[in-house]
């Protein structure tokens, strides 16, 4: 097949090249699984609104987005292509809107955004910037333009030193005996608020009892999930598939892949470390009570996609969810008084700016703030990531008056249903020069190559086939467009096998990306992403990941190596630190997730657990700073994330009542911290970044020889924390 590169036209810059590439090129995939017209689908969409005026502090409003909807030449009625989420009250609507906020919309209207925006700074549309995210079909979503009108109830009276515990996951076992306990004979829910995304959608006009409404899933109370729960337990014992079916969790008819129908559950795993309690123990049944849950489980089939790029957009909406519930929650002595609220979010992904001004880190920072207006403490925990020894992060540095361009060898995997990208990112901030550098990009098997200039607000090529389409986008991106105070370079490939035959498919093999600049730039310093894209555990056959393919790169070490002092060596072993003075453009140091690279977040790490605990490597997978921000030069601490070498992972809940199962990753280093947080908060002690900073370099003080550095692990190892369901797979346990 033959393909070629269509030249940059001024006339067709849009605002996000990437969210045209989603809506307009992947859609046809996207199509042929939901069975509808690209033109039919629903687009879930995260919205910086536009300030009214660029001497103004207020935002456009969401009624004034609403009513500018109908000047862009779609049709008068804004509901055919519009819909502002119902869970957002009147009281919401009509003020300054919040830096973040979640819409709803077909094509149409995203093509009208996307080119409106960036002639006049979203005067026209209300919105200066966006990210477009899942897909659905029209009946997926509740269509309802008036917000949702429930009564709330009485207030959630807790004893004193609690707090409220909040998960964001998915594949949330909440029938598992680690989140009920009994009060006076009969069980209760400990989840007091589950908004589960991918349960069965419900007539908003006629709820069962017990339940909420919500645009998307379905959402039920404490007591409604206690009531089901008491009409599942026979002799003692949960009939747990009868339980999921009864609270509309399971739907084998619409929702073939199920999390919680599998032995384990990422979202079950993680929450039985964050806020698990055994229901039987006499010790944790005062403890218990003092840890309400919301529980937020988003849908499968957008987390079957690990870029980041579909469930990181339910951020919004969910932590719209939880600050709302958490309102109705209040100590009972003394009366009155807020309880902190911590959030354990466990997810990563590899793409963004990684200085804390993507939109999941504004929207981290904008609740934190928030409730520190509010007066109340809350705090919010994430995962450094997995992706330490993916080859998924590069430097690119030039300088001098020779040599002026890098090249970087992109591995694009064969028979993977994912879409392949790469984000190379300015090192310097503000607008640059449209000359400053150039991206070139030379496909596999003869297609010319194509360059891209620092031009500004954007500039792009797109790579098509003869009959026109489009399979490939390079682009620029420069500095201030949206949320961003440096510029970028994309990189964009439709995927390369399809189970549905959706081709025409991008070419797999190596493809060459050469930055190069002119002596006039100076030193030119960027850094490269490659975006997460492989299958994860459990989930059908999606993508296969990406890489940088550097000859450089040292993974396994051989004799003669300079190795860092930490790593081991062992002929042949991996290597988890990138060893001295490496030449490698690919490196493992900034690998750090990009939603954890903002001021707020506690962020962790991952150790694997020896005896003597002092000598306790980091993970192997767990992510290493530097950021681009300075004050997130790394994780904030790490917590153990594997047993030992023999026995990966920790043990905690797994789907069924009773069964505890192990799980490895920086996704099980988080919770475990997100614990020890609630207790802090619960006593009245700090638990922020730097709280949790102090702790961890007291458990692991700098005289310790075997501590890992502070972009490894922060301020330390917390080897304090306690060992919560897996003491007998401890090889020393203690006495």
């Amino acid at each position: 097949m033959v393909f070629t590169w269509n030249e940059f036209d001024a006339g067709d810059i849009v605002l996000n090249p990437s969210a045209d590439f989603r809506v307009n090129t992947v859609s046809r995939s996207i199509a042929a699984d939901l069975a509808i017209p690209e033109d039919e689908i629903w687009w879930l969409i995260a919205a910086n609104p536009a300030k009214r005026d660029k001497d103004s502090d207020g935002y456009y409003s969401l009624d004034e987005i609403w009513d500018l909807s109908k000047k862009l030449g779609l049709g008068d009625d804004p509901k055919k292509f519009l819909l502002i989420p119902p869970e957002y009250p009147e009281e919401v609507r009509g003020v300054s809107a919040p830096p973040v906020i979640s819409l709803y919309a077909r094509r149409n209207y995203i093509n009208a955004v996307n080119d409106n925006a960036v002639k006049e700074r979203g005067a026209e549309t209300g919105i200066a910037w966006f990210e477009v995210g899942p897909a659905f079909q029209k009946d997926d979503i509740v269509m309802q333009e008036v917000p949702f009108n429930f009564d709330p109830g009485p207030p959630i009276k807790l004893p004193k030193g609690s707090t409220v515990v909040a998960v964001i996951d998915n594949g949330m076992a909440v029938g598992h005996e680690l989140f009920r306990r009994f009060d006076a004979g009969e069980t209760v829910s400990r989840v007091q608020f589950y908004w589960n995304m991918d349960g069965v959608q419900y007539d908003t006009s006629n709820l069962p009892p017990g339940t909420e409404p919500s645009t998307v899933g379905n959402a039920w109370t404490g007591k409604g999930l206690s009531d089901h729960l008491n009409a599942n337990i026979h002799n003692g014992l949960l009939d747990d598939a009868a339980f999921y079916n009864s609270i509309g969790a399971t739907d084998w008819s619409s929702r073939p892949h199920t999390p919680v129908a599998h032995r384990l559950s990422h979202g079950t795993h993680v929450m039985g470390l964050a806020a698990g309690y055994p229901a039987n123990s006499a010790k944790s049944i005062d403890e218990a009570a003092k840890r309400p849950i919301i529980a937020v489980n988003l849908r499968t089939s957008d987390v079957e996609d690990p870029s980041g790029n579909l469930f990181a957009l339910w951020l919004e909406q969910a932590l719209f969810y939880i600050l709302g519930r958490h309102k109705r929650f209040v100590i009972d002595d003394p009366p009155g008084e807020v309880p902190p609220l911590v959030i354990n979010f466990s997810f990563g992904n590899y793409a963004g700016p990684h200085d804390g001004t993507g939109i999941v880190e504004t929207k981290i920072r904008d609740v934190l703030l928030k409730a520190e207006e509010k007066c109340f403490r809350c705090e919010c925990v994430l995962p450094a990531g997995n992706g330490n020894e993916n080859r998924c992060h590069a430097r690119i540095e030039i300088s001098g008056d020779t040599h002026r361009s890098k090249v970087l060898d992109w591995r694009v995997q064969p028979s993977d249903r994912s879409m392949s990208a790469v984000q190379i990112w300015l090192d310097t901030e503000n607008k640059v020069a449209p000359d400053y550098a150039t991206l070139t990009v030379e496909g596999p098997g003869g297609i010319a190559p194509a360059s891209v200039p620092t031009h500004h607000p954007v500039s792009w090529q797109e790579l098509v086939t003869g009959a026109g389409e489009r399979i490939g986008l390079v682009y620029f991106l420069g500095a201030g467009i949206g949320p961003f105070k440096r510029g970028h370079f994309g990189v964009l490939l439709y995927a390369t096998d399809s189970p549905a035959d959706v081709g025409p498919f991008a070419p797999s093999g190596s493809w060459q990306l050469k930055l190069e600049a002119p002596q006039a730039s100076g030193d030119v310093g960027a850094k490269a992403w490659v975006i997460r894209d492989e299958t994860l555990p459990g989930f059908p056959v999606f993508g296969r990941q990406s890489y940088f393919d550097d000859p450089e790169y040292e993974r396994f070490y051989q004799p003669g190596t300079d190795i860092f002092h930490l790593d081991r060596p062992l002929i042949g072993g991996p290597l988890g630190y990138d060893p001295n003075m490496t030449s490698a453009y690919v490196r493992r140091q900034g690998t750090l997730s990009g939603f954890a690279s903002g001021d707020k977040p506690v962020v962790i790490g991952g150790f694997r657990s020896t005896t003597p605990e002092k000598d306790s490597p980091m993970a192997l997978y767990s992510a290493s700073g530097p950021t681009n921000n300075p004050n997130k030069t790394g994780p904030d601490a790490s917590a153990r994330s594997d047993d030992s070498l023999v026995l990966p992972g920790v043990l905690s809940a797994g789907s069924a009542s009773g069964s505890y199962v192990a799980m490895p990753g920086t996704s099980v280093s988080a919770p475990q911290v997100t614990r020890w947080i609630a207790c802090k908060l619960a006593d009245g002690h700090p638990a922020d970044p730097q709280a949790v900073h102090d702790a961890a370099d007291g458990m692991d003080p700098a005289t310790n020889p075997r501590k890992p550095p502070a972009i490894r692990s922060g301020g330390g190892r917390m080897l304090d924390l306690p060992i919560l369901f897996g003491l007998s797979r401890w090889p020393d346990p203690p006495t």
